[in-house]
């Protein structure tokens, strides 16, 4: 049986309240529960070698479609793991994140983030580590993948624990 998500309803006045929203959920998850927030959908422009030839006979988009930027905030005992892939991301975009704090973001294909950054000190997620990743997510879709309103994401959450 695969894991069900649901739509996740988070504050989009503001990205500042869309942040406090998404702290406020991390909080309330249990071990194991996810959320997963992407960007829209985009494209970029076709390199020389990807355009159509002169030969052909009818005329192709200019563009490729690229898949949307994503991350997977995992819910652990203590802590919160930021899951990405890096082939979403441009290397631009990677040195962006490697910029938030994504340990080498720019070499590996699995981006990976656990916050709090130092071993937790007591039981559950602390408050600081919530927030912190609430943060991180925010500055990446709005600063990184270049998302104009909270509004735009895709926010899906899975109740596993």
């Amino acid at each position: 049986m695969g894991t069900d998500y649901r739509p996740l309803r988070l504050e989009t006045a503001s990205w500042e309240s869309w942040q406090q929203s998404l702290t406020s959920a991390l909080l309330a998850n249990r071990v194991d529960d996810n959320i997963v927030i992407g960007a829209p959908p985009r494209s970029t422009p076709l390199t020389a070698e990807e355009k159509p030839s002169a030969w052909a006979f009818w005329r192709e988009s200019e563009v490729r479609s690229v898949a949307a930027p994503w991350v997977q905030l995992l819910r652990d005992d203590d802590c919160v793991l930021l899951d990405s892939v890096a082939e979403v991301w441009s290397p631009d975009e990677r040195e962006s994140l490697e910029a938030l704090g994504w340990p080498q973001a720019r070499e590996t294909a699995t981006l990976q983030l656990w916050l709090p950054r130092t071993k937790p000190v007591g039981i559950g997620l602390a408050e600081d580590a919530a927030r912190e990743a609430a943060q991180i997510v925010a500055r990446m879709m709005r600063d990184v993948a270049v998302v104009r309103a909270p509004a735009d994401l895709d926010v899906t959450q899975a109740n596993v624990g």
